[in-house]
């Protein structure tokens, strides 16, 4: 489709709202590239359902820069001519820049087997297809982005509040030699552990992504029972000091019957005197 020449008093101002519309797309790249959830993904060794997404998305992200380049170099192009002499060719020149298929990108040719033969491995593209491309991937992009940072924001919270929780106990409940509740507390500390790997390496197996306002986007399922199970564990074996963190309510095993002969003691001689 071709367009009629932009006018001298036009030319301008489209280009001034090209170069706008090319600022801001430049803008929410720069904070996707910086954004928590981008490089949380990028720097950890990845498994599993997330690896596979994030491998696809790198990809998606670098073709996505590729183009963002090519587009604004055109677009600097458009600037840099529009600040010139202003006559025929010179807006006929703009005019292709803005609205023809001035944009080059060097995709590589496709595989032999689906390749069309006179396929160069470069493809044209205009302005407004350029564009509407990156829109699509950045949406892409950051809907695994954003869903990675919100699992890890959920459940690092959760984690981190049952990590405190078994902080706290464990050692208490060692020194009461309590083999069952040392145990059990053991066997969450593993748990926990596991959960932070996933968290850590495979934090898209976590995301549900559903509306259901009664289970939420994020399946925080395991933390949620962990942190219950612990507190039940504690419940369970009725220890006060481990409940409180008081150890100096605990006494040792050795001082509490120690404590125990010599009251029986005492009430074995006050027996005896009122014999």
């Amino acid at each position: 489709m071709t367009f009629p020449a932009l006018t001298k008093e036009r030319a301008p101002a489209v280009v001034q709202a090209a170069a706008a519309e090319r600022d801001a797309i430049q803008a929410n790249l720069l904070e996707l590239d910086g954004s928590f959830g981008k490089r949380l993904l990028e720097g950890a060794p990845l498994t599993g359902q997330t690896k596979r997404r994030w491998d696809l998305t790198a990809a998606t992200l670098a073709t996505l820069w590729q183009v963002y380049e090519a587009y604004s170099a055109v677009i600097d192009q458009a600037a840099e001519a529009v600040r010139g002499h202003l006559g025929p060719r010179e807006l006929a020149w703009i005019t292709t820049l803005l609205t023809g298929s001035s944009i080059q990108l060097s995709a590589g040719p496709a595989p032999l087997a689906g390749r069309d033969l006179a396929d160069s491995g470069r493809e044209n593209l205009t302005v407004v297809e350029a564009v509407t491309r990156m829109r699509r991937s950045f949406s892409q992009i950051t809907e695994v982005v954003s869903a990675a940072e919100q699992v890890w924001n959920e459940m690092t919270s959760r984690l981190d509040a049952v990590g405190s929780e078994l902080g706290r106990v464990m050692p208490l409940a060692a020194s009461l030699a309590d083999e069952a509740l040392n145990g059990n507390l053991s066997a969450a500390q593993g748990k926990l552990a596991r959960l932070r790997e996933t968290l850590s390496t495979d934090p898209l197996s976590l995301w549900l992504g559903g509306s259901d306002p009664n289970t939420g986007p994020v399946d925080t399922s395991g933390a949620d029972r962990l942190t219950e199970r612990v507190g039940k564990k504690i419940a369970a074996h009725g220890h006060g000091a481990v409940r409180a963190g008081r150890f100096a309510l605990a006494p040792a095993p050795g001082r509490f019957l120690e404590s125990r002969h010599r009251q029986r003691d005492e009430r074995g001689g006050d027996a005896g005197d009122r014999r």
